[in-house]
């Protein structure tokens, strides 16, 4: 590896996503920590910028986006390329799901789109979390499946462990003694919570578990309730209520409680660019159950209790299936999570940047989309 290049990072979004690409960048970063010199995190505003202090104090160099020295490559890790570093621009396109059909159609649906489109147009090289994400982007967006790096994400196993010991203390008072099933997510389509549901009120006599939910809970904007509209959620949710235990964010450390003292755990996603949910429970060994369905096949491998996800019959069949039968061995799970390791993504992922920083720039044709103007910044700070 060439140690002497200069890498630069779009950390515009790095403190403030909390979905699991911000989860996952971060993760990286943290491998990189013993070596910061080597990389300048960059921010699209000041406001960014004093975002990243925390970042500074700890020794990484930080700047904004059009301060930035002499870069050999730039890592764009937010499926999307605000700005043109004149290096080498590497895009890490997570998903397509703004061009599927599991996407809410609202009105930023096809603002996701062009800014998705527009770094793999201008990127000088792809990667992303999966070959299911592999052949969605050649599919969607046309770029070539054999030019794009595929590096896997992985759970912390520093957090996400086995644990003899469950602290009740972290754990909602509404679960310290009862069963439960877990579900960690949103309320997107895509993430089929309505197809749980819809298998929980199938099992609702037959099995004596509450359903922990750790996503928001479904409302009604006040204008849909003008013209008489209700969450597409809202009834089913209404007829399962005293089945139901909603949950508000958590850090990791209760998160892992959560994952540890559930009876099973249950990604009944129909689209999911990678899923590090499946695997972060799998780390604690915990019983899984999930759909066959985009990438969750490939990252779970043969340790989860699979289902149709668009059949809440065979959901709620799986579902008892898997609270009868015994869990993967521990030996079973280890061997599986040995191909999901940090140090080695963040390895991966360090080659193929400074791989690519020593290639020509690829010609991009067109202009490269000027910033919105809330995030420009003068010449003169």
């Amino acid at each position: 590896m060439n140690s002497g290049l200069k890498i630069g990072v779009d950390a515009t979004y790095l403190t403030r996503d909390t979905r699991g690409m911000g989860r996952c960048v971060r993760a990286i970063l943290q491998q990189w920590e013993e070596n910061p010199e080597r990389f300048i995190l960059l921010a699209l505003s000041r406001r960014h910028l004093a975002s990243l202090k925390e970042y500074a104090q700890r020794g990484w160099q930080t700047c904004l986006y059009n301060q930035a020295p002499d870069l050999a490559v730039c890592w764009f890790p937010w499926n999307r390329i605000d700005w043109d570093p004149e290096c080498p621009r590497v895009a890490l396109i997570h998903d397509v799901a703004p061009f599927t059909d599991y996407h809410p159609q609202t009105r930023h649906r096809e603002d996701d789109q062009a800014r998705m489109a527009e770094a793999v147009r201008h990127a000088d090289a792809v990667m992303t979390v999966s070959n299911f994400s592999r052949a969605e982007i050649h599919h969607y967006l046309g770029y070539p499946i054999e030019e794009m790096e595929v590096i896997y994400w992985a759970p912390d196993r520093q957090i996400f462990s086995p644990s003899a010991l469950v602290r009740k203390d972290l754990l909602p008072e509404a679960l310290h003694d009862k069963p439960f099933l877990l579900y960690v997510g949103t309320l997107e389509p895509r993430k089929n919570l309505r197809g749980l549901l819809e298998a929980m009120s199938l099992l609702e006599k037959q099995i004596p578990h509450q359903l922990a939910l750790l996503c928001p809970r479904p409302t009604t904007p006040w204008t849909d309730k003008i013209w008489g509209k209700t969450h597409a959620l809202q009834e089913i949710t209404d007829a399962l209520e005293s089945r139901l235990v909603w949950l508000d964010p958590m850090d990791d450390t209760h998160l892992v409680e959560l994952y540890r003292r559930t009876d099973l755990f249950v990604m009944p996603s129909l689209y999911e660019g990678f899923g590090l949910p499946l695997l972060e429970a799998l780390a604690c060994g915990t019983k899984v159950a999930a759909a066959r369905a985009a990438s969750l096949p490939e990252v779970g491998g043969p340790l989860p209790f699979w289902f149709n996800p668009k059949d809440s019959v065979d959901i709620a069949k799986v579902l008892l299936d898997a609270l009868e039968k015994p869990n993967r061995s521990s030996e079973e799970i280890e061997q599986h999570l040995q191909h999901f390791q940090w140090s080695q993504t963040a390895d991966e992922v360090l080659h193929f940047l400074e791989e690519v920083g020593q290639r020509p720039r690829r010609s991009n044709s067109g202009v490269f989309p000027s910033l919105p103007a809330h995030l420009q910044i003068p010449e003169e700070i």
